[in-house]
């Protein structure tokens, strides 16, 4: 479907603007970053393709950070361009190329997130792309609510706006029997598929109507016999919340097995990791990488580059280690949880 919107939608659209709204978790990340792998297969064509020289680089930009009320569009589009690539400050490419880049409409705006923005900021930010970013290609992600709040007080030109359904039980059911290695795992996994189609109203079936939940539940039930629990336990919990939490802590589980397991203390460290993300993450829902420096104590930063570890090793290690008596493992699955409700 995804690539089909890609060839059918994106390609050959007329209009500028795309939008793609949809609840938390219904996928609207997932098929924007999709359509940008798309567009940007478009820009490496052969040389000798008349295409390749109008066709303009897809720019993913969270817009999260963004605060309409006080700096252009254009001016935190530089800045991510800028921080996600910073090869583009370099000389030989002469001053300001990321901003020529953008005046000269060779770039096309994959913004993520609007209603991730502050909502007073919303009905700005909205009026401000439309004004700013004309002529440009758009592609914009936001959730219902979020968008119809930024309406009211600005709208794009022409958009196609397309809504993402949630997941219906049949297909979830299709997807999560399919491609089985054992009896054993066939025989869980028909459990709890005949529970989605007989109780399409029940927790388990509404947390399976998006996406995300259903793709980590697949990763984090499915494995060899003997090494996954049983998924049909999910049948028994009482509330959306409670799906969500387990599948995710499953899935962390899956993915960072105790220190006890053949990886040792490594996963450990692992789930120091993502404890720290999680305790920076409160009240967020992004956290953007290159402001991860500013939140560890110099000291901590200093001894743990000291110790030999590459940067990026450093910069969560010392984090980790300053933050370990503070941020509890079971932070992850909560904020995992509060990020996608």
């Amino acid at each position: 479907m995804v690539t089909r919107l890609h060839v059918d939608l994106y390609r050959r659209i007329q209009r500028q603007q795309l939008v793609l709204l949809g609840p938390a978790g219904s996928g609207k990340t997932a098929t924007m970053l999709i359509l940008l792998i798309g567009a940007a297969k478009e820009c490496v064509r052969p040389a000798s393709a008349p295409e390749r020289a109008d066709t303009p680089v897809p720019v993913w930009v969270t817009l999260g950070g963004w605060n309409p009320d006080e700096r252009s569009l254009l001016d935190h589009v530089v800045e991510e361009m800028e921080t996600n690539f910073p090869a583009l400050r370099h000389p030989r490419y002469g001053a300001n190329v990321a901003r020529r880049l953008v005046e000269h409409k060779r770039v096309a705006l994959f913004l993520d997130g609007l209603d991730e923005m502050p909502a007073a900021g919303q009905r700005a930010a909205l009026t401000r792309i439309a004004r700013e970013a004309a002529g440009l290609r758009i592609v914009l992600t936001s959730r219902i609510e979020g968008y119809d709040r930024a309406r009211a007080g600005g709208r794009l030109p022409r958009p196609v706006v397309l809504q993402l359904d949630k997941v219906e039980s049949e297909t979830a059911v299709e997807y999560l029997r399919r491609g089985h290695d054992s009896d054993r795992q066939r025989r869980f996994w028909h459990r709890l598929t005949e529970h989605l189609l007989s109780r399409p109203d029940s927790p388990v079936a509404e947390a399976f109507a998006t996406p995300l939940i259903l793709s980590l539940a697949r990763d984090a039930f499915d494995g060899p016999d003997g090494d996954v629990p049983d998924p049909a336990e999910l049948i028994g919990l009482t509330s959306v919340a409670a799906v969500k939490a387990r599948v995710i802590g499953q899935f962390l589980e899956r993915a960072y097995p105790s220190g006890s397991g053949r990886r040792g203390g490594r996963d450990q460290r692992h789930l120091f990791y993502l404890s720290w993300l999680a305790h920076h993450l409160r009240g967020r829902r992004d956290l953007r990488w290159w402001e991860i420096p500013t939140l560890i104590p110099i000291r901590d930063l200093s001894i743990a580059v000291g110790a030999g570890f590459g940067l990026p090793t450093a910069v969560l290690a010392g984090a980790c280690v300053a933050l370990a008596g503070g941020a509890r493992s079971d932070e992850v699955i909560r904020a995992s949880t509060r990020a996608i409700a």
